[in-house]
């Protein structure tokens, strides 16, 4: 094996042969390494843990951007997201480029899977993974927009069963933020499925957006309660059904 060949790396996974874990991301980070042209004596020291051994994956493989994406998107995911899902987000395409595809990242009856849930919280904490960190927030926003989509378009299939199933999951997430983005996120859920309530964040007879009233993260809130409970949740299936 490759890791013969490196006696550190050899030892270290013989130490730590009680973590299944550290053992397969080792062992598949040395078959990467030697795979990419790389000599097996020229390995960086091996990992103490199995942070320390994803950390390794994600710099022998950089994440593009687009695959950054799609890890804040699987992070943020409520169940594992289909291949007809990444198709529709336009991110089929990136699996092949994220760290360890294969391994750490595989396609199980065509579900996007992680090899173990320490992956899930290694990249969901930043004082773990430091710049690795998956962009969660973007991915709720990625996410609350395509379920939105799907409702709006009365699709079929394994989109739309997420979309009724965590739209509105999303939605709150995204709000829980209390940011521009999460304004405008609600403004589309709003528009789709809404009729303009209290004062502002309407449209004028001109055209042109209403303010918001003050006390916006309390009124969201309060709205994100409401798609919840009565309208988002009612709407939805009776897309499914015309």
């Amino acid at each position: 094996m490759a890791e013969a060949e490196a006696p550190a790396w050899a030892e270290a996974i013989g130490t730590n042969a009680h973590s299944k874990i550290y053992v397969i991301a080792c062992r598949g980070f040395v078959k990467a390494w030697v795979r990419s042209g790389r000599s097996a004596h020229e390995l960086p020291p091996p990992p103490r843990t199995t942070d320390d051994a994803y950390r390794l994956w994600f710099e022998l493989q950089p994440p593009s951007e687009a695959v950054q994406r799609l890890l804040g998107l699987t992070m943020a995911a409520r169940e594992p997201l289909s291949s007809a899902q990444l198709d529709s987000l336009g991110l089929l395409a990136a699996r092949d480029g994220l760290p360890g595809w294969g391994l750490l990242f595989e396609d199980r009856e065509h579900l996007l899977q992680t090899l173990h849930l320490t992956l899930r919280e290694f990249l969901l904490d930043a004082s773990r993974s430091g710049l690795h960190a998956a962009d969660w927030a973007g991915g709720h926003v990625a996410l609350a927009r395509s379920c939105l989509k799907v409702l709006c378009e009365r699709s079929s299939g394994p989109t739309l069963a997420y979309a009724l199933r965590h739209g509105h999951i999303h939605l709150t997430a995204v709000v829980a933020t209390a940011g521009a983005e999460a304004t405008a996120v609600l403004r589309e859920w709003f528009e789709a499925f809404l009729e303009p309530r209290g004062p502002g964040g309407g449209v004028t007879d001109a055209g042109e957006e209403e303010p918001v009233a003050e006390g916006g993260e309390a009124a969201a809130a309060d709205a994100v309660t409401r798609l919840q409970d009565d309208d988002c949740v009612s709407v939805a299936p009776e897309l499914a059904r015309r």
